[in-house]
């Protein structure tokens, strides 16, 4: 959940900026006070489904809109791919493969956990 109240956030803080609104002036046409807005637009917390229509009533715009996280799902995929890539590169390394498996295992599986593990994949390349 936390993933959706952030893209969230970011695409409500995007369409409201270029609709030409403040947060006071958006926060005051909803109906909440600017510290919620606030809040919102920084994936701390989720609005209610009232507030998500009174959003988009007073922005013009369909809630699909507003949940449409398609840009940041392709960066994610992107860099997704890009580790895949390099891994596929180690193939004939098979020392180097254990170590990866052995970093894997020591990781997290989060989005930092899958950078470190592409900075150190980077770094075995460089190596070469």
């Amino acid at each position: 959940m936390a993933v959706i109240k952030e893209y969230f956030g970011i695409r409500l803080k995007s369409i409201r900026r270029a609709t030409g609104l403040t947060q006071e002036a958006l926060a005051e046409m909803i109906g909440i006070n600017q510290r919620q807005l606030t809040r919102i637009e920084t994936g701390k917390n989720m609005p209610s489904f009232k507030t998500v229509e009174k959003l988009c009533e007073a922005l013009s715009i369909e809630p699909c809109e507003l949940f449409n996280f398609s840009e940041f799902l392709e960066k994610d995929n992107s860099a997704n791919n890009d580790i895949l890539y390099k891994i596929k590169q180690l193939k004939a390394y098979p020392q180097k493969i254990k170590f990866i498996n052995l970093a894997i295992n020591a990781l997290n599986k989060d989005k930092e956990s899958l950078l470190k593990m592409q900075a150190i994949i980077e770094g075995m390349l460089l190596a070469e």
